[in-house]
Parts: structure tokens; C-alpha cells; sequence
């Protein structure tokens, strides 16, 4: 998902002489985020500089969640090397009876990740979501303000589909 927003900042937020040397599937969030250092500290026009800066810190904010890092690498060791050992539990309590998947603790590229159950999962899965939709919200906000300074029409650099 981070990279697929990559992709969207590369399209709608960064002038294209700034990505054309860039592969496109080697186009990541780490990548656009070191390109929107640039332009935040040396922006191309300058009311840009802060719409810039509320995105790079949107994007660091992601980037340096302990639940963004736990969930990406989850998703990368499960898809890319081997399946994350599960526990099932069952609980029986006044209530009734509680089943419960526990994830076993992983290693990715030296990096530990503590044992978790589907509840702590889903839990950071929300912290992750919310964190993408402030980026979202920063895309949102950068675009409508340079519709405007455009006078309400697009970038010369965005091609719609029916132009």
C-alpha cells in the first residue's frame, strides 16, 4: 500500500523532470520521500513548501510507526519467503468460549517481532490505516490548493483519459 501511494505522489505531487530517472517499479515510498525532502527544503514554487513538509512528516510519521513496520514486514516475510508459524487457542470463560490466532514472533533483516494475536493485529491495522489516510488527506490538500493556483484547471503534467 505504501508504494502504491508512492506512485500516486509521483503522478499528482512531484514535477516530472524529478522522477523521469527513476524505473517505475523502482519507484517506493523511501524513494519519493527523499525527493520530497528535497522540494520541502527547496520547493519549486515556493507555497508549495508546506504542503511538502505536511506530507514528508505524514510519510515519516508511517515510516517510524512500530505498527506500519510490524505490519510490512509481516506482509513481506509471509509473501516473500515463508509462512509466519500461527497458535489457535480456545478460551472458555463465564461468557462463553473466545478462539484466538496467535502469530509467532518473526525475524526480518535483523529486525525481532514479538509473538501477536489477531485482536493486537487488527489494532494495528487501524493505526496503519489512519496513518495512510493522513497521507491521503496531504495528497488531497496539495492538489485542491494547486487546482487553485492554476486558476481551476489541471497540470499541465497530469493527462486525463480523455485528453
Amino acid at each position: 500500500m505504501a508504494d502504491v501511494l508512492a506512485h500516486i505522489i509521483s503522478i499528482f505531487i512531484l514535477p516530472p523532470a524529478s522522477i523521469e530517472s527513476i524505473e517505475s517499479r523502482k519507484i517506493s515510498i523511501n524513494t519519493i520521500k527523499e525527493i520530497i525532502k528535497k522540494f520541502k527544503e527547496n520547493p519549486d514554487i515556493p507555497w508549495k513548501r508546506g504542503y511538502y513538509e505536511n506530507l514528508f512528516d505524514s510519510i515519516e510519521n508511517l515510516k517510524n510507526s512500530d505498527q506500519f513496520n510490524y505490519i510490512e514486514s509481516f506482509a513481506n516475510t509471509i509473501k516473500h519467503r515463508n509462512l509466519i508459524s500461527e497458535s489457535f487457542q480456545t478460551n472458555i470463560d463465564r461468557e462463553g468460549h473466545r478462539q484466538i490466532w496467535i502469530f509467532d514472533k518473526f525475524e526480518k533483516d535483523g529486525r525481532n517481532f514479538e509473538a501477536m494475536n489477531q485482536d493486537s493485529l487488527f489494532e494495528y491495522a487501524q493505526i496503519v490505516l489512519d496513518l495512510y489516510v493522513k497521507i491521503a488527506q496531504n495528497i488531497n490538500s496539495y492538489c485542491h490548493a494547486n487546482f487553485i493556483s492554476n486558476g481551476g484547471s489541471k497540470p499541465d503534467n497530469l493527462k486525463l483519459i480523455n485528453d
